[in-house]
């Protein structure tokens, strides 16, 4: 909330910042490189493991008889065996990056990332929480200082969703 000049916070302000910060100290420690691949990587495997998982759910037909339990250990060893493949490449890749040097670039735009990061995944919650509960109501979500400024990039938050389902759902395709 305003009140003039002096900015008052909130705990749901601090939450966000919370969300933010932490978001932004992780990927500096992990860097640029390897939380963008972790990101590709998460995408690539849920992509692949829906286009395969029947694939491989028949694989295992003379294993495991009951459809089902079939079906969910395919579909769950599937996308461990790809993300176990990525994280493998992932850290080479980010080794590599360290051994030439770049590690304080990769750290500062690791930062940059975080924060991205942070601020997305606040812009969806700041985008969900009214589905979930009352929040013209709330008196937490009304007197909130940061909530005002997600609420103007909402449309961007719900584009970027239906742009990111719709990718998803052409790769399964």
């Amino acid at each position: 909330m305003d009140l003039g000049n002096k900015l008052v916070l909130t705990t749901v302000d601090y939450v966000i910042i919370a969300i933010v910060t932490f978001s932004s100290i992780l990927s500096v420690f992990r860097g640029f490189v390897k939380e963008a691949l972790s990101l590709l990587l998460w995408l690539i495997a849920i992509a692949l493991t829906a286009s395969f998982n029947g694939l491989a759910s028949d694989y295992l037909r003379n294993t495991i008889a009951f459809e089902p339990v079939r079906f969910a250990v395919a579909t769950f060893g599937l996308f461990f065996v790809i993300m176990l493949i990525g994280s493998t490449i992932n850290n080479i890749i980010s080794k590599l990056m360290q051994s030439i040097g770049l590690g304080f670039f990769d750290r500062l735009a690791g930062f940059v990332f975080g924060v991205a990061r942070g601020a997305l995944i606040v812009l969806a919650l700041v985008i969900v929480t009214p589905y979930l509960v009352d929040t013209v109501n709330e008196e937490w979500w009304l007197t909130s200082a940061l909530i005002p400024y997600f609420e103007k990039f909402e449309h961007v938050g719900a584009g970027l969703l239906t742009w990111i389902t719709e990718l998803l759902l052409s790769w399964v395709k």
